[in-house]
């Protein structure tokens, strides 16, 4: 790697926006990589859920603020050629426990 390369680093600066929704609770947390990267670990799986509610869903979770998801993922091992995985989710019902 050349010297311009490797002492470069560029920093990012966040909205006037993201700042106000991150003040009001909207927060979000990347985990941390490998140490060596994605590409030094063969049969790496990335799974990416997005929920978008109805208004039903969303007058549901403001009663409750209980959401209960699962996320389910199988791996054929040894040697990993097929990977799959399944997202379950609901929405507790008032007083419901788990």
């Amino acid at each position: 790697m050349s010297d311009a390369l490797q002492n470069t680093c560029m920093i990012y600066k966040p909205t006037l926006m993201e700042r106000m929704w991150r003040k009001l609770g909207y927060r979000y947390h990347l985990g941390d990589e490998p140490d060596d990267g994605r590409e030094a670990l063969p049969g790496w799986q990335s799974v990416e859920t997005r929920f978008c509610f109805s208004f039903a869903d969303r007058l549901r979770l403001f009663a409750t603020g209980k959401l209960h998801v699962r996320h389910v993922s199988h791996t054929d091992t040894p040697s990993p050629k097929d990977m799959r995985s399944r997202v379950d989710w609901h929405i507790l019902a008032p007083g419901a426990k788990h």
